[in-house]
């Protein structure tokens, strides 16, 4: 875990001015009239999204958006106003910089909002907002890839590129992008300060590199092959900060859950490192094999979060049972810099989830606002549906331990992370987005309340993906009929879609239309809608959708736009699909019950010994490749956790 003993003294650092803070909002009852005098210096430069979710506390919350309300965003107004082709899946949020800043910076010759988006070929485009014309783009090397990946890991693109959202400081012009890559035939990691003008490098980039003492006094290194770069990049007090997971929890004898940093200007390294799991082999014990570490940053994609006092945010995903100098499954407060551990909390059940693949880290954290009067909160949950209300001032330890847990609701199971908004009755609220169902809640009074239900609305049609997916708002401060939230679900037969909800009792659909595609069935993308300037837009395979309010013949959407040519790995030999139905005590035989019905005896020894099986349960639906042998069971070589439908299995392979 992170060196520094917990509760160490830590001093704290100020927010800089530099533009990716969010200032204290109105108390609870205050009048909706004071909320939007005070939007304008919360919010400086209201068209600029320039950071993952809005602003370093993740709140996903445009509360300037002065166009698109309940009155407009239906089928008969509003709809898609331009596809644009791309070169690869993108699995980073877009960033939009709005015309007049551009202008202000002196940067000329563009009448209208770039939007910036990046995709896993390594490729950034800088598109005008109105035309769809890529005005400059940059290429930041050969890609990985996902051939190459432990156990040919494709939960994403066929490609890695770009995964994670990059984050722009605006003061000095300059976006920070991390790029994977293949240089002399092996997978490394940059770190990029390219300006917002051009895309060029300012600084040269940085190969990213680090170690980390084990608790035994031993030393371990970062393993970029096998460590994956998926939470949106964090910009806090002149340091950018990325954390790292791993690629479908393989070769967990050497991915660990790193956090690392560097100075903006120079793009030097921080000289502390975070490193969530600091187990030695002997003290892993036996599960899934021994030397199992992780303790994963990943979060669906959902950004590091930073409180106004730049502490850090993030939540971690599963490792060894052991709990021994290792934080799996924990909710984190970082201090800045990287240099303590300033307060955690990990689950009394935490072995559970960890046993169960049902870590805490697929969801995100965010940051709530301050509000004048209500202790100072944050907000994230994970695989089992917890919704979790954490105590910023005393995250809570190891619940196991007799502390008192934060106070949690059931809000579905989340590959997601929280929104937030004020309502125009000017009462704060949480917007979770768990399982099917986007629900809204309001905020306790105390820590020991937990959140109140508001409402919620219909659940979105089931699709085949894992549950839950991402939000932001919208709103004309808290003007009435302004608050608009909105989804973007995940597959359904090869199509995502696009949901506008009224922020109002029930969460009435105001505009529901298909708005990209994803070629992998297993793909976990990272989508997330933005709103600027009247506009959103939809990154997904290949394109960026732009909507908008439309004229009386919109532009129809492109055929292709349904449906996308199926994205796999070469196979290399037989596999099969389903589910598992029985397994031995020692963990290493398993029945697979297959989609025929008929049952595949499985040896899982080799791939469990070679680090390339994911964690086995019973009931989990995976894929197992390898060799049959004569009379005796399947020997798998690798094992991947694929999505409950056998909609999104690819074929069985004899």
């Amino acid at each position: 875990m992170i060196d520094e003993k917990v509760g160490a003294s830590v001093s704290v650092a100020a927010i800089n001015g530099r533009g990716n803070g969010i200032a204290a909002v109105c108390a609870l009852m205050m009048a909706a009239a004071l909320w939007a005098a005070l939007t304008p210096a919360a919010h400086a430069g209201a068209y600029d999204v320039t950071t993952y979710h809005y602003d370093a506390q993740r709140t996903g919350w445009n509360p300037s958006e002065t166009t698109l309300d309940w009155s407009n965003v239906n089928s008969a107004q509003f709809g898609l106003l331009n596809s644009i082709p791309l070169d690869e899946q993108v699995d980073a949020q877009a960033l939009v910089v709005s015309a007049a800043t551009l202008a202000a910076k002196g940067i000329a010759g563009y009448p209208n909002d770039l939007v910036y988006v990046a995709t896993e070929n390594n490729t950034i485009y800088a598109i005008d907002s109105v035309t769809g014309v890529t005005m400059f783009q940059t290429h930041l090397g050969t890609p990985v890839s996902a051939n190459s990946l432990p156990g040919q890991c494709i939960n994403n693109s066929a490609v890695i590129g770009i995964t994670s959202t990059p984050v722009i400081d605006l003061p000095n012009g300059v976006m920070y992008v991390i790029a994977a890559s293949v240089e002399n035939s092996a997978a490394v990691y940059r770190i990029h300060e390219l300006s917002i003008a051009t895309l060029v490098d300012v600084v040269p980039s940085v190969i990213i590199s680090a170690s980390q003492t084990l608790s035994d006094g031993t030393v371990t290194k970062f393993w970029p092959a096998f460590q994956r770069q998926r939470p949106g990049l964090l910009l806090s007090n002149g340091v950018v900060y990325a954390g790292f997971g791993s690629y479908c929890d393989l070769k967990a004898n050497l991915a660990r859950g790193w956090l690392m940093g560097w100075t903006t200007g120079n793009l030097q390294p921080l000289p502390n490192v975070g490193l969530t799991d600091r187990q030695t082999a002997a003290e892993t014990g036996n599960f899934q094999g021994g030397n199992f570490y992780l303790s994963s940053f990943w979060a669906s994609g959902y950004g590091l979060a930073a409180d106004p006092e730049g502490y850090i945010y993030a939540q971690t995903g599963n490792s060894d049972t052991i709990r021994s100098d290792n934080l799996p499954d924990s909710a984190l407060k970082i201090a800045p810099g990287i240099t303590s551990l300033a307060g955690y909390f990990t689950p009394s059940n935490f072995a559970g989830l960890d046993s169960e693949d049902a870590d805490l880290g697929s969801g995100g954290i965010m940051v709530v606002p301050e509000t004048p009067g209500l202790p100072h909160f944050a907000v994230g949950g994970g695989k089992d549906g917890r919704l979790f209300l954490y105590n910023r001032n005393n995250m809570g330890g190891f619940a196991a331990n007799g502390v008192d847990a934060p106070a949690s609701v059931q809000a579905g199971q989340c590959w997601c992370g929280p929104s937030y908004f004020v309502g125009s009755d000017g009462k704060p609220r949480i917007v979770s987005s768990g399982g099917h169902t986007p629900m809204t809640w309001f905020l306790p009074m105390t820590t020991k309340s937990p959140l109140i239900h508001e409402n919620s609305a219909a659940e979105f049609p089931v699709s085949d993906q894992d549950s839950g997916f991402l939000t932001t708002v919208s709103s004309n401060g808290t003007s009435a009929g302004t608050a608009i939230i909105w989804a973007q679900t995940r597959a359904i037969n090869g199509s995502v879609s696009l949901y506008a909800l009224a922020a109002s009792a029930g969460l009435p659909v105001l505009f529901s239309g298909i708005s990209g595609v994803l070629a992998n069935s297993q793909a976990n993308a990272n989508i997330v809608p933005l709103v600027a300037g009247g506009k959103v837009f939809v990154p997904s395979y290949k394109q960026l959708d732009i909507f908008g309010l439309t004229p009386a013949q919109a532009r129809p959407r492109p055929i292709a736009a349904a449906a996308a040519t199926a994205v796999e790995p070469a196979v290399r030999g037989p596999r099969y699909f389903g589910r598992i139905v029985s397994l031995d005590a020692g963990g290493k035989m398993f029945k697979l019950t297959l989609r025929t019905g008929l049952q595949l005896q499985v040896d899982a020894a080799a791939a469990i010994a070679n680090h390339l099986s994911v964690v086995l349960y019973l009931d989990e639906t995976v894929e197992v490749s390898g060799a049959h042998s004569l009379g005796g069971a399947f020997t798998a070589t690798d094992i991947l956790r694929v999505k409950q439908s056998q909609d999104t299995w690819g074929p069985d392979i004899p």
